[in-house]
């Protein structure tokens, strides 16, 4: 089993686009910072591209995607029918993800949100990862501006942070994360 860093999406439906990772030497003595680093071949300037499938997304439709630019797959080699050798692997990413509102949140079921990258911590604002659709499904409110505390976007100042987690190449609203505001009905006695 190896490790893989996914770049991009290659063909949709799971499969990433990967570059494949070794152990850093100088970052394990060192003991701080990411203990892994690109794979460069022999005789070639830089990592080569490797498409690899996410088990977790193996039925999903062309647009889900449940991986962003920077994290990580288990992967092994199995052989399809015609012989052809192909990466398979399981991510290395928690199933509950942080993701910051990428947009103000409308009166419907669903909402814009950039993820967090694993690797910086960061928000994804573009490419892999950014503008995620979230999915908000609750029996007691009709949409997302129902939420208590209200979720805060400002345009040029971003948004609070939620938890997302992603089933089957879906994201669905998990809860709330760190809001910008306090904003909460309290009941007095």
């Amino acid at each position: 089993m190896e490790t893989y860093e996914v770049q991009s999406e290659a063909l949709g439906y799971g499969i990433y686009n990967c570059h494949k990772q070794i152990l850093s030497p100088t970052a394990w003595q060192a003991g701080v910072g990411d203990k892994f680093e690109d794979y460069i071949l022999p005789g070639e300037e830089g990592p080569v591209i490797i498409e690899v499938l996410n088990l977790k997304e193996n039925y999903v439709a062309a647009g889900d995607r449940a991986l962003a630019v920077g994290d990580r797959i288990a992967a092994y080699p199995l052989t399809d029918c015609l012989g052809h050798s192909r990466l398979v692997g399981i991510p290395l990413t928690p199933d509950v993800r942080m993701a910051v509102l990428a947009a103000a949140p409308g009166g419907s079921q669903q909402i814009i949100c950039n993820l967090v990258s694993m690797d910086t911590g960061l928000e994804i604002t573009s490419g892999l990862g950014a503008g995620i659709i979230v999915n908000f499904k609750t029996t007691m409110e009709a949409s997302v501006n129902a939420i208590n505390p209200a979720l805060q976007w400002t345009s040029g100042d971003g948004g609070d942070s939620i938890f997302v987690v992603n089933h089957g190449g879906v994201w669905w609203f998990a809860g709330t994360g760190a809001s910008r505001t306090n904003n909460c009905f309290c009941n007095e006695a």
